[in-house]
């Protein structure tokens, strides 16, 4: 979508599959969390429903369409009261089409961490000293000021953490914003259980790390790890299906 502004209801579809792998990866938690997908013509975006869990969206019908002001312009049903977290990271960043909040545990455990993150395997290479917390408040982000100041925070990176909240994550396209969730909760255990487990922790040097964000999460490799996350998925489904 953001190549030629243009959307269809594929797009919505993706997105409804990243939030049921999101689900699958560690990123459930009742009834919230969001993902939302840039609407370009219509001024505004399609966020997922409030009232149902990640592992609950099936189609475009559980997203609704708001403005960047948060008013309702399609869809039916409730909305999410942190839907400024989306119209903040849309408007400071042309480049992102997709943006996510959860609480994922590892990231939210790191989020509330005194610890410095460390990128010690190369999940964390695609952050490296980039990730960054927003430490304004652990509250709900729930007014306009509050959404501008997260992306403020995140700047031009990824992710974001959440102090002891989640975190907030973003991509061009949903198969990388859904990613970049799925090795943030992987590079935010690897950095809280290294310490535990060895003395003497060693990180990569920024260039190092640099190089392997260049490699591990390059377009093919994107796409080769979604259409992996999508298999699972779909055999998932299968086996539950009456």
């Amino acid at each position: 979508p953001c190549k030629d502004g243009r959307m269809s209801i594929a797009d919505l579809e993706d997105l409804a599959r990243g939030c049921r792998i999101l689900a699958r990866e560690g990123h459930n938690d009742l009834t919230l969390g969001h993902l939302s997908l840039r609407d370009e013509p219509r001024g505004g975006f399609w966020l997922k429903r409030a009232g149902i869990g990640l592992d609950e969206v099936r189609g475009p019908g559980d997203f609704v369409l708001l403005s960047l002001d948060g008013k309702q312009l399609g869809g039916t049903g409730p909305i999410h009261a942190e839907w400024p977290i989306h119209a903040g990271v849309l408007r400071a960043r042309p480049d992102v089409c997709v943006v996510g909040h959860t609480h994922s545990p590892w990231a939210t455990r790191l989020s509330a961490s005194a610890s410095p993150f460390m990128p010690v395997a190369n999940y964390g290479a695609l952050f490296g000293a980039q990730l960054r917390r927003f430490e304004d408040t652990s509250d709900l982000i729930v007014t306009g000021g509050l959404g501008a100041a997260v992306a403020e925070r995140l700047g031009d990176n990824r992710a974001v953490l959440l102090r002891n909240h989640g975190s907030v994550f973003c991509g061009r396209l949903v198969a990388e914003a859904v990613l970049t969730a799925v090795w943030l909760e992987r590079a935010a255990a690897d950095s809280l259980l290294a310490p535990a487990k060895e003395a003497g922790v060693t990180v990569p040097a920024e260039a190092e790390l640099r190089a392997k964000r260049a490699k591990t999460f390059a377009p093919f490799v994107v796409e080769h790890f979604w259409q992996y996350l999508g298999r699972r998925l779909d055999t998932a489904e299968q086996s539950v299906t009456p």
